[in-house]
């Protein structure tokens, strides 16, 4: 996974971006999770939350799962 300004893109098929750090990128800012080049899907497998105001993209190229409240 890569992370510039609140742009994180995976770099594998299979990249992982740990909860706690996008609660952080939350805080800091608007963020942006996508595909890029490495993975086709995005999977949110933890529950998160943050309370400011900052929006998140999910910006898959197939698709987008969520298992866990967000």
């Amino acid at each position: 996974m890569w992370t510039v300004s609140g742009v994180c893109t995976a770099t594998a098929k299979s990249a992982n971006l740990n909860a706690s750090d996008l609660t952080q990128l939350l805080a800091d800012g608007d963020a942006t999770v996508n595909t890029g080049g490495g993975a086709v899907d995005i999977a949110v497998r933890d529950g998160f939350s943050w309370t400011s105001t900052n929006r998140l993209t999910l910006d898959a190229i197939r698709s987008v799962e969520i298992r866990k409240p967000v």
